[in-house]
């Protein structure tokens, strides 16, 4: 069978460096800011931040002018969406040489500070959140390898919306990773660099575990934890940015590791970042990464942790340095990533596994296409999608459990029909004519589709409804 392209590349306009500027995107956070059930964005470029709003069908509103005045400087250390107080929005903590800053998004859309909850003199650090101390809010552990001299440092949630900062790690590292690796309901800490793994043993007490746990300790500058051979417990990827090799730790049961050579093969230019995403829904987590001056590339999980690469999966050009991250943009229920070239504009890689794909808008008196996507490259038996085409769109989603989210409005009139989907590494197409009549120039159509998974409509799939003008 051929492959088929995993992803559709586009650019939204929000994503746009303004031209002639130069400009690209440094970092980027992923979270819930308005608390509205799906996922915002967070961009540092090298100018200035910019704040993303989605409305839930991954169409992102630029709402950087709701920010207090006064972040013009470098936040590329850290962009982090993290719930504070619990109240079920993210703060955004943003680290860099522009300072430390904490930001809250207000019930009215507008930010307030909140860095005076934070120990001052905060350095440049890359932080992570997680409940270090088991008291049930979010602590911040960082690592700190900066010219300003930023050290390994972590930020106690004092539960009032204060921080404490002590330091239970020692010395400073160039990356952060945070999981239960001995499985004891705590977590631990990885610090790239160095390669140090720090067992949490209570009490803020970390104890260095890496010459009986970590036996193998490559130079690197980051680790992810993930758990790739689905055993239960984490497993370690490491990768050198001065390099274009990766190396995989499988975790043998305790938090003890063990090298896996072969797991990920070398890619093209030295490595700048990885993350583990499900993107073909086999149960899985396959790898999305990037290297200097490379594609960004895919690497299908075998179902063993054994990673194979899929060339044609990520259509996008090589970058002198970039990062990916990801997250469910359109709430169909699979992972999109946001790429970031250096330099160029932001593109998001929107993820056709069970998919509407609108390719071209409707013009007046023209045929009209509708792509249908089941499982592009990798189905391997037929599936069926319940399509609807309508005039009105909901202004908020109906959860429909466990299916997803319906956002066309069945109220108004709809064409509504069972398509079948064969075995294919292509789409299928639903070609419709749009009527000569100049009156309806103008009106918003909108589609959206329920399609099979491998068992059927035990586990289907509502799409992401997508919206086109008639022209």
């Amino acid at each position: 069978m051929a492959a088929a392209q995993q992803f559709l590349v586009s650019s939204p306009p929000a994503l746009t460096i303004a031209v002639p500027t130069f400009d690209f995107f440094a970092r980027a956070g992923v979270g819930d800011f308005d608390g509205d059930g799906d996922a915002d964005l967070s961009l540092m470029s090298f100018l200035a931040p910019r704040i993303l709003r989605n409305d839930g069908t991954g169409r992102f509103t630029d709402v950087t002018a709701t920010l207090p005045t006064g972040l013009s400087g470098s936040f590329a250390a850290t962009q982090l969406f993290v719930d504070i107080d619990g109240d079920g929005r993210d703060e955004l903590l943003m680290s860099g040489y522009g300072g430390t800053v904490l930001l809250s998004f207000t019930a009215a859309s507008t930010w307030v500070q909140l860095t005076a909850a934070l120990p001052s003199g905060l350095l440049p650090t890359k932080y992570l959140a997680g409940d270090f101390d088991g008291d049930g809010d979010l602590d911040l552990a960082g690592a700190g390898a900066t010219l300003a001299g930023a050290q390994n440092i972590m930020l106690v949630n004092n539960g009032n919306l204060t921080f404490t900062a002590i330091a239970p790690f020692g010395g400073s590292s160039q990356s952060i990773a945070v999981g239960d690796v001995d499985n004891d309901g705590d977590l631990d800490v990885f610090f790239g660099g160095q390669a140090r793994l720090l067992r949490n043993d209570g009490g803020m007490v970390f104890t260095d575990v890496t010459a009986t746990q970590l036996p193998t300790a490559p130079g690197n500058a980051f680790g992810e934890f993930a758990d790739v051979d689905n055993d239960g417990d984490l497993d370690l990827l490491t990768g050198d940015i001065a390099g274009n090799t990766m190396l995989l730790l499988r975790n043998t049961g305790a938090g003890v590791f063990v090298a896996v050579p072969g797991a990920v093969a070398p890619q093209g230019g030295a490595n700048r970042s990885a993350l583990f995403a499900d993107v073909d829904g086999d149960g899985d987590l396959d790898l999305l990464r990037t290297g200097l001056n490379t594609p960004p590339l895919l690497a299908r999980n075998d179902g063993t942790g054994m990673f194979v690469d899929d060339l044609g999966a990520l259509p996008a050009p090589a970058a002198s340095n970039s990062q990916l991250v990801a997250g469910d943009f359109d709430q169909d229920g699979d992972p999109d990533a946001l790429w970031l070239p250096s330099p160029g504009s932001g593109r998001i890689f929107w993820n056709l596994h069970r998919q509407v794909v609108v390719p071209q808008s409707p013009s007046i008196g023209q045929n009209w296409s509708i792509e249908l996507w089941s499982a592009p490259g990798y189905a391997t038996a037929p599936r069926t999608a319940w399509f609807g085409l309508g005039l009105g769109r909901l202004p908020s989603p109906f959860e429909v459990p466990p299916f997803g989210r319906i956002w066309l409005d069945l109220a108004v009139p709809n064409l509504l029909e069972v398509v079948p989907l064969p075995v294919s590494p292509f789409p299928t197409v639903r070609t419709f004519t749009v009527p000569n009549l100049p009156g309806i120039a103008g009106i918003e159509l909108h589609a959206q589709a329920l399609i099979e998974g491998p068992l059927g409509l035990i586990d289907a799939r509502l799409t992401t409804l997508v919206s086109s003008v008639i022209q």
